[in-house]
């Protein structure tokens, strides 16, 4: 008698589970319908203020009508996502009047971040910060000044997508001064930011980047060494005239990381007071770490001179393959005389015969590939 009641409640189950489903997919399917039905409703809004520049009028102010229509938008999370989809399908089709059409959200722009700021929900904050950071894509030189503090709220938020958006926010409308402060305040509370995302967005700051370049070597110190790698990192893509500034860091108390990023600094830029420095590195590599070493006689391609020359024509002979492998390339690129070349391989050195051999086959191949970086890359 017992195991049937077992089996009568195994189909009891069941049934409930079947039900469940039933009624979780009936659920699913109304909430797609609606977030459709939402979709077409916000891209219909919005080609609607597109047609209407692309035409040649004018879109007037905003009445409380659309005010409260950009409220609700951003009320919850589900119909921030359908105003994200159909802003990303509206502006596919006008690129330029969508400037325009989202621009005169700037009036309730405040009014929008205040709201977002009082929402409990992450994600939530996270939907609309990716929303406002889009849009200032096509508006960034409109948006109100106050909007700016908002941002620095989400930046100690609990989630890193709220962190990672409301920088996107600063990158595109921010000064200086903010992203300088910014950074600052990852990186001394100890905030996670991952350094390449980091150093990417400085790369999109719409800014003056020698001012910003400028007050992040200042606070270089304050920095962790994760946002320090960063900082050099986007001052040797954004900042090319602060050479001068970065010499410390050769011979200060920094770390492997730091030295190196600078040493790649000063082979793209290279200037006169970073010369003497770098060859010591190459000259007297015992004192130091074999890949300041490696990065040196990498460096020292931007610095085509005589005693350079036959600084790497000695290191040919290294025992780190590394350092051998950067000083055979930095001496094809500075360019070798048959004479060299026959001398080099005549050498009873092996190690140096073959090293110079395998950067001069590398160089020639790189020559045929278009585009490619003479010979063939980074290696340390």
């Amino acid at each position: 008698m017992s195991f049937s009641y077992l089996i009568y409640l195994y189909i009891l189950i069941c049934v409930c589970l079947i039900a469940f489903e039933i009624g979780w997919l009936i659920y699913y399917g109304a909430r797609e319908r609606l977030q459709r039905k939402r979709t077409a409703q916000y891209e219909e809004y919005l080609r609607q203020q597109c047609e209407t520049l692309a035409s040649g009028g004018e879109l007037p102010p905003l009445d409380n009508r659309q005010k409260l229509f950009f409220r609700n938008v951003f009320s919850n999370s589900h119909k921030i996502i359908a105003f994200a989809c159909a802003f990303q399908n509206v502006s596919n089709e006008y690129p330029d009047e969508i400037r325009s059409a989202v621009g005169i959200v700037d009036e309730e722009a405040l009014y929008i971040m205040k709201h977002v700021q009082g929402h409990t929900k992450s994600a939530s904050k996270v939907y609309s910060l990716k929303l406002y950071a889009d849009m200032t894509a096509y508006t960034w030189r409109n948006r109100p000044g106050r909007i700016v503090e908002y941002q620095f709220a989400f930046l100690t938020d609990p989630s890193v997508y709220c962190r990672t958006y409301a920088m996107d926010v600063l990158y595109a409308v921010g000064t200086a001064n903010d992203l300088h402060r910014a950074v600052m305040l990852l990186s001394n509370k100890n905030l996670f930011y991952h350094p390449k995302v980091l150093m990417e967005g400085l790369m999109s700051f719409r800014g003056d980047h020698r001012v910003l370049s400028l007050l992040l070597i200042r606070d270089f110190d304050s920095l962790s060494e994760d946002y320090r790698i960063a900082v050099l990192e986007y001052c040797r893509h954004r900042a090319p005239l602060i050479g001068p500034f970065l010499v410390d860091f050769l011979t200060g108390e920094y770390s492997v990381d730091v030295k190196c990023t600078t040493l790649r600094y000063f082979r793209k830029y290279p200037i006169p007071e970073a010369k003497e420095i770098i060859i010591d590195f190459l000259e007297n590599d015992s004192k130091y770490a074999w890949e300041i070493s490696a990065v040196a006689a990498k460096a020292l391609s931007a610095y085509p001179e005589p005693d350079v020359k036959e600084l790497l024509k000695r290191k040919l002979s290294h025992p780190n393959w590394y350092v051998r492998r950067n000083s055979a390339e930095s001496l094809v690129a500075i360019g070798l005389f048959v004479s060299e070349k026959a001398e080099i391989m005549n050498h009873s050195d092996r190690f140096a015969r073959e090293i110079l051999e395998y950067n001069l086959v590398v160089a020639e191949k790189s020559k045929m590939r278009v585009g490619a970086d003479l010979p063939g890359g980074d290696v340390l």
